[in-house]
């Protein structure tokens, strides 16, 4: 096997399972068997199944912008960590997306929520 397939990460957006639930686990086991790491992309955004984490054999879990956003808020604070608790169960790394403050990622920090993406750690730059 390829080293270099241990740091490959294929993301598969929430929206895919929603049409063929069977159909992408089985594509799914093909890449994970195959040395690729597989990311639940955008967890959270419109059709979340909580199913889907006991379903696919996943390695990241990316939960969606919105609750990166508002974690300050109390409902999406718990969550996060509900989200965060299983992921932890399950032997799962979790990604928050949409940290755009220092107070929402040091809130998440707290939470256990380390890996964090968003313009408050990077914005997008363009390529010449």
């Amino acid at each position: 096997m390829n080293a270099w397939k241990n740091d490959v990460v294929i993301e598969i957006s929430e929206k895919t399972f929603v049409n063929d639930l069977s159909t992408c686990a089985f594509f799914i086991e093909k890449y994970k068997k195959a040395g690729f790491k597989i990311a639940i992309d955008d967890f959270g955004s419109e059709y979340s199944a909580l199913n889907i984490l006991g379903s696919i054999n996943y390695d990241v879990l990316k939960l969606e912008g919105n609750f990166g956003m508002n974690v300050l808020s109390e409902l999406n604070e718990a969550i996060v960590k509900m989200v965060k608790n299983i992921a932890d169960l399950s032997n799962k790394t979790i990604v928050v997306e949409g940290v755009e403050t220092v107070e929402q990622s040091e809130k998440l920090a707290n939470l256990g929520c380390v890996y964090q993406q968003g313009y408050y750690h990077h914005r997008p730059s363009k390529l010449n």
